[in-house]
């Protein structure tokens, strides 16, 4: 690559860009060495320690990147720090880091992340990861705390409110699982999307999960259940299980649904892979 900086992040240091051109530079993959490789074809850059954001110590404002290439990512920036989000967040739209890359017309390979598409969520504590309900959540180091309030976030950050429709959203539980402990209603009136797909950890890219996740519907008194797991109304509405097991569920319904999944109206599509 073009640059290549090791930084001790709770010293006295600064690596500012105050106007530079990286162009055409490669990071080249090399299988024979002994540290990372292939990866920033402009900068790659690590850091060691804690980074006091507000110091303005990384400043690549005046960064001009084009036709740079990594083989196994960052084509222009890959990064590896503590405090990396909240780097990326700090100024005005990622002022600090991405310099002249548009988030509306630049390649989202230039930056070496992974572009938020699948919001994720998960109940409970992984080691010290805890979900929360809170503006940025979505990424699988952030999850948010409930189903409800991931797809209302995908509205606010697509469509620039709560109520914005969204043709499609797509959300993921994590590697941890999810614990569903109450009946949620998907009604688009309330999703403000017509398909909502649930998929497992970073589904579709190369860094998903091996395993299927797990979404455990929970009830404290170990009672029966009395209503569907899956219960589908309204006309045109179309239900896709793909790769999806149900185990250990002891149903008694009490109700006109009966079993796992009940479907109340004519005019829908049940598909199962």
């Amino acid at each position: 690559g073009g640059i290549y900086g090791s930084i001790d992040l709770t010293s006295q240091f600064q690596f500012v860009i105050n106007d530079a051109l990286i162009k055409q530079c490669q990071a080249k993959s090399d299988s024979t060495s002994t540290y990372p490789t292939g990866y920033g074809g402009g900068i790659f850059l690590t850091g060691s320690g804690d980074y006091d954001v507000q110091s303005n110590s990384l400043n690549f404002k005046g960064i001009n990147i084009s036709d740079n290439s990594a083989n196994n990512g960052g084509q222009s920036i890959y990064i590896i720090m503590s405090k990396l989000k909240e780097w990326c967040r700090y100024g005005t739209a990622g002022e600090y880091v991405k310099g002249n890359y548009s988030d509306t017309y630049s390649n989202q390979n230039e930056l070496q992340g992974i572009p938020i598409n699948i919001w994720h969520f998960q109940s409970g504590t992984s080691q010290t990861l805890t979900p929360e309900d809170q503006y940025f959540c979505g990424n699988i180091d952030e999850p948010c705390e409930s189903i409800e309030y991931a797809l209302k976030q995908i509205s606010v950050r697509k469509g620039g409110s709560e109520t914005s429709d969204i043709l499609e959203k797509k959300i993921g539980i994590t590697e941890v699982g999810f614990e569903l402990t109450k009946p949620i209603e998907l009604n688009p009136s309330i999703t403000h999307t017509n398909k909502i797909i649930i998929m497992k950890q970073l589904y579709g890219t190369p860094s998903a999960m091996i395993d299927n996740s797990q979404l455990k519907i929970k009830k404290g008194d170990q009672s029966k259940l009395t209503i569907p797991i899956i219960y589908v109304e309204e006309s045109n509405s179309i239900l896709d299980l793909n790769s999806i097991t149900f185990s250990g569920i002891n149903l008694s319904p009490t109700s006109e649904a009966k079993g796992i999944i009940h479907i109340n109206i004519n005019n829908q599509q049940f598909n199962m892979e």
